[in-house]
């Protein structure tokens, strides 16, 4: 049991920082419409295509930990269009926007 121990706080400590949240969705139609383009551009990112070669097929730990990494990078992907195309979340941080 205590020779698992050190996996099991790996684990937990990569769920803590691998859970992102999604970016808050704006509304209005277009900016919906950039929305699902985002989501479909996030898709083809390359850091996806990359985490792929890492599945190990019968291994229930690391498809956890794949599926944990992979919706972080689309979080990711998605919050970095969003803001290219001038439609994301503004400000950032954990502080309040000061004004």
């Amino acid at each position: 049991m205590i020779r698992f121990a050190p996996l099991a706080l790996t684990a937990a400590l990569a769920a803590c920082a691998a859970a992102a949240p999604e970016p808050p969705l704006p509304q209005g139609e277009a900016e919906r419409a950039a929305i699902a383009a985002c989501r479909a551009e996030a898709q083809n990112d390359p850091r996806l295509v990359a985490l792929g070669r890492r599945v190990l097929p019968g291994n229930e730990r690391n498809r956890i930990l794949i599926e944990e990494e992979r919706r972080a990078i689309e979080a990711d992907a998605i919050a970095r269009c969003l803001r290219a195309r001038g439609a994301g979340p503004r400000g950032g941080g954990v502080e309040a926007v000061r004004r």
